[in-house]
């Protein structure tokens, strides 16, 4: 009888964001409340903004009964994987946290990220104030936080943004 394997299944996702503010969290929610394999990929000293997070975005998500209520219940969540440590970009869409590689079809990240990283090959210019996603290539997307942009406003684009993508209609 041949021996049984272990097999990680979080290596190949549908989405990648990097971050933890709130548009990189509200963005990785609705992706993965539409099924969509979601890797959300934060720094190891994020757990804070994560709770933050679910503080200032409950009564939203309270109207979703498919996304997670609390840490725990993302930890347990099979569409949204967390991952935190130290994160490194590389081409052909992996990512690499300390030690484990994970690949994406989709990977989301703030410019600056994305700068030093060299993923981006030429200066972006970006509207202040207009767009809070910006399709770099077919598979990279430059996420553009509005300061002080209101939760329920965040949390409506995400939505939206979520729902254009998993029907391909971006």
């Amino acid at each position: 009888m041949a021996g049984c394997c272990s097999i990680d299944p979080y290596i190949h996702f549908e989405n990648i964001i990097n971050g933890d503010g709130p548009l990189e969290i509200a963005t990785a929610f609705h992706l993965s409340s539409y099924g969509d394999l979601t890797a959300l990929v934060q720094s190891e000293y994020s757990k804070k903004k994560i709770n933050q997070f679910f503080d200032d975005f409950q009564a939203f998500i309270e109207e979703n009964s498919e996304m997670p209520w609390n840490i725990e219940e993302l930890e347990d969540d099979m569409h949204l994987i967390l991952f935190s440590g130290t994160i490194t970009f590389d081409r052909n869409n992996k990512v690499t946290i300390d030690d484990k590689e994970i690949y994406g079809k989709r990977i989301f990240s703030k410019m600056d990220t994305l700068e030093r990283s060299g993923l981006l090959k030429q200066p972006i210019q970006i509207e202040s104030g207009k767009e809070l996603y910006n399709k770099i290539s077919k598979s990279l997307w430059l996420l553009h936080p509005i300061d002080g942009q209101p939760h329920e406003t965040i949390w409506k684009k995400a939505e939206d943004f979520a729902s254009f993508i998993v029907k391909g209609e971006i």
